[in-house]
């Protein structure tokens, strides 16, 4: 490569003296050394690629930028500042490539892409091996409903709670976008029951025929969530100064004990699983909030270890949904799994390292 090294810095040379004519010609030739080499390329080297070649792309029309793009794309190692540049490019046939295969791009450029440019840079966005929730959020917010299919049919794509609460709310009206979303593997139990409430009833024993072991779970999470969402509205108007005093008298006499939390549990009763929780554990209620928002349920094992809860105790609490969604089977199996490894002596450490820094 050295050489080619050579031609590059008197590339560049003749760059800064405004000597070069055919800009397209050279982009071609340099792209052709690029990719027959980039395998052996060091870093300093690809870095004076990328140099030059977003020095040349200033002056060269949009089918050579777009033949640029489509060569590089798939190059694990192209250089990355060219890449930011081409999948920044208003014109779509230049971006696109880039945005749906490109490596060398970081969240913060696609989702910056995905706020700002085309519905066809946005398509190619969700088209991506794999798309992060603050990507996908944004796919969410701004797509039009081709790129809402796409995003909902990717398996690569991951959605926040927020960003899949708002991709079920536009589903309304469009039984094809409600379709695909309640096939996705990865959509919460509530977030699923939410979706099946909304969906047209076509939808409904569409998706109930496709997944015929899901229809009573379906009723059971419809059921669920209306439960649910009237306990959360009580949480909300209750007055919660008598149900601490409540807890905090349990505690002096002696009776809020593994019963008594799973009992609340059992019930819906949040406030008193969080003052319970915060009271038995000597440990703040902002962090007992922590814990329970904790989609692993990590921090919750181990105060359950340290203070001797039962794991039918755990499993009720993971099993409420107001601050995360609640734990699927899986995950509680996980859970059990880790509850059963954790050691008593090990959580009581934890705990002392959480106290210390409170």
């Amino acid at each position: 490569m050295t050489a080619s090294l050579a031609v590059l810095s008197d590339v560049r040379a003749a760059i800064s003296a405004r000597s070069v004519s055919d800009h397209r010609g050279l982009v071609r030739h340099l792209t052709d050394l690029f990719v027959v080499n980039a395998a052996a390329l060091r870093d300093a080297e690809i870095a004076l690629f990328d140099e030059v070649l977003n020095e040349l792309i200033r002056e060269i029309d949009t089918a050579a930028r777009a033949l640029l793009a489509l060569r590089l794309a798939s190059v694990r190692n192209a250089p990355a500042t060219l890449m930011r540049t081409l999948a920044w490019d208003d014109e779509s046939e230049v971006a696109c490539p880039v945005l749906m295969h490109s490596e060398q791009l970081d969240d913060r450029t696609l989702e910056a892409t995905a706020r700002f440019k085309s519905q066809e840079h946005l398509l190619a966005i969700s088209r991506r091996e794999s798309v992060s929730p603050p990507i996908t959020d944004a796919l969410v917010d701004r797509g039009d409903s081709q790129v809402l299919l796409s995003v909902a049919g990717n398996s690569g794509a991951r959605f926040s709670e927020p960003g899949m609460k708002r991709l079920i709310e536009r589903t309304k009206g469009d039984d094809s976008l409600a379709e695909r979303v309640g096939q996705r593997k990865d959509i919460p139990p509530l977030a699923f029951a939410l979706l099946i409430q909304t969906a047209s009833e076509h939808v409904r024993a569409k998706l109930q025929a496709e997944l015929p072991h899901a229809a009573q779970e379906v009723e059971h999470a419809v059921r669920d969530a209306t439960r649910h969402v009237a306990r959360r509205h009580e949480n909300e108007i209750r007055d919660m100064e008598p149900v601490h005093a409540s807890v905090q008298k349990l505690h002096r006499q002696g009776q809020l004990d593994d019963e008594q939390l799973r009992s609340f549990a059992e019930d819906g009763l949040v406030e008193e699983v969080r003052v319970g929780l915060s009271l038995i554990s000597a440990l703040p209620l902002p962090l007992i909030d922590q814990a329970l928002k904790q989609e692993n349920g990590e921090m919750l094992l181990v105060i359950a270890r340290a203070t001797g809860l039962a794991w039918a105790t755990v499993e009720r609490i993971l099993r409420l949904p107001i601050w995360r969604r609640p734990a699927t089977t899986g995950e509680l199996r996980h859970c059990l799994a880790r509850y059963e490894k954790l050691g008593e002596a090990t959580a009581c450490d934890i705990m002392r390292f959480y106290k210390a820094r409170t």
